[in-house]
């Protein structure tokens, strides 16, 4: 945990749209499908701006080209879980976020 309280850490974004407005952000929930580069890239953005809850879902295993295009894994991920993988640099970026994930094809959801 940081030494800074919550508000000192969302200073600018308390600024840029209020408290009730970073209290809306610290209490989002949201749902990703996948965790190939792209949406690595909007959870990255998204868990750095501290929204509270993040969910993933993805039943893809990193592979090769996971290596080469995607940030938030790694050559020690080979044959993992991707999402879970994604979800466990992400929670290093912001400590004060859950990361959950759900090991599912998206497609199958209806």
């Amino acid at each position: 945990m940081s030494d800074y309280s919550r508000e000192e850490r969302n200073n600018r974004q308390i600024i840029l749209w209020g408290t009730d407005g970073q209290e809306a952000v610290d209490n989002a929930r949201i749902v990703v499908l996948g965790s190939d580069s792209v949406a690595s890239e909007f959870l990255k953005n998204i868990v750095l701006h501290g929204f509270g809850n993040v969910t993933i879902i993805d039943d893809a295993i990193v592979n090769k080209e996971d290596l080469m295009t995607n940030f938030l894994v790694d050559a020690n991920d080979l044959g993992k879980p991707r999402a879970q993988s994604v979800a466990n640099l992400l929670s290093e970026l912001n400590e004060d976020i859950k990361v959950t994930t759900k090991i599912q094809s998206p497609s199958d959801l209806s």
